[in-house]
């Protein structure tokens, strides 16, 4: 009979140990990690993508962990020694193939872009329910709802949209629907003059971009450690780029100085609003004179990534 409640206890142990288990994951892109320290689910992590192990003064601790590979190459060996219960990926990156072999691993896939804003309120509160952080999710949201709201509902006010080139990581590689790019610029009150392009992400002839007359020139580089003011110089030197290339130099625009440059950091991703505001700030001046990016950002920074202000984003300053 003792033995008997002995294996019994045993049992009950074992079970509420198992239930009692944090979740562990692997990050497969610094946007889903970012999104967990916002919800203060980062504790659950156990490994990460190689571009987070390059940024250690944004990520701290996190930069140390295990490297699992790349956002569009996990690697399935590092993965597998790490047991994670799921891995946290880009919704169509890596391909369906990854499904497969997670799934013989016995892990599952958690697949969320967190870089599109018209999802990023869905993904957000679809993500909170699995790890239980529905709370930490409607105070995220608090901020960034009305945020939206505000921008979206001033730039639906302006009758004639200035027209943008919108440049990624490429010369002369554009953006069209389907990117966030384009979704930023739309919502900052900008015509992207590439909006009728049937994909998202496209390279464009100089001269054609001569002949749309742009009103403005936006820009996004991919420097990484810009927390830690690697980026500054960077900026600077890819608006003089601009200012000097065949195919730009000839635009109005550009010999106005209508350039706005801006890091991958505030780009597509978790903080695209505030890039938003920035794009808006040039755009419509007078409409957005009361937003002040740097305040948002040191914000944003503190309340949910637990960071002081740091860093250089854009180029140039904004005017104040």
């Amino acid at each position: 009979m003792k033995l008997k409640v002995f294996f019994s206890i045993l049992v009950f142990m074992l079970s509420f140990h198992s239930y009692a288990r944090p979740i562990r994951i692997v990050v497969l892109n610094s946007d889903g990690l970012e999104v967990m320290r916002a919800l203060k689910a980062d504790n659950m992590v156990v490994g990460i993508s190689d571009v987070i192990a390059k940024e250690p003064s944004f990520w701290g601790k996190y930069a140390k962990y295990p490297v699992a590979g790349g956002w569009r190459d996990p690697d399935y060996e590092a993965i597998a020694k790490l047991r994670p219960d799921y891995v946290l990926s880009y919704v169509k990156s890596p391909g369906a193939e990854a499904e497969d072999k997670f799934g013989r691993l016995g892990i599952k896939m958690l697949r969320f872009d967190f870089y599109k804003i018209s999802s990023f309120e869905r993904e957000v509160t679809e993500f909170a329910s699995v790890l239980g952080r529905q709370k930490e999710a409607a105070e995220l949201l608090s901020w960034w709802k009305p945020l939206y709201n505000r921008i979206k509902n001033d730039t639906s006010k302006v009758k004639e949209l200035p027209k943008v080139y919108i440049e990624g990581y490429g010369i002369f590689r554009s953006s069209g629907p389907g990117s966030g790019f384009h979704e930023m610029i739309t919502l900052a009150g900008g015509k992207n003059i590439a909006g009728g392009a049937s994909i998202p992400y496209l390279e464009v002839e100089p001269e054609w971009v001569y002949t749309q007359k742009p009103a403005y020139v936006v820009k996004m580089i991919p420097d990484r450690d810009c927390y830690g003011g690697g980026c500054g110089g960077r900026l600077k030197e890819t608006y003089d780029e601009i200012k000097n290339r065949q195919g730009l130099r000839l635009l109005d625009s550009v010999k106005n100085g209508k350039i706005l440059i801006l890091t991958s950091d505030l780009g597509p991703g978790p903080r695209a609003l505030l890039g938003v505001v920035e794009m808006a700030k040039r755009l419509h001046p007078e409409l957005f004179k009361h937003l002040d990016p740097a305040a948002l950002n040191a914000e944003y920074l503190r309340r949910f990534q637990g960071l002081k202000y740091s860093g250089v984003y854009v180029y140039p300053p904004v005017s104040r």
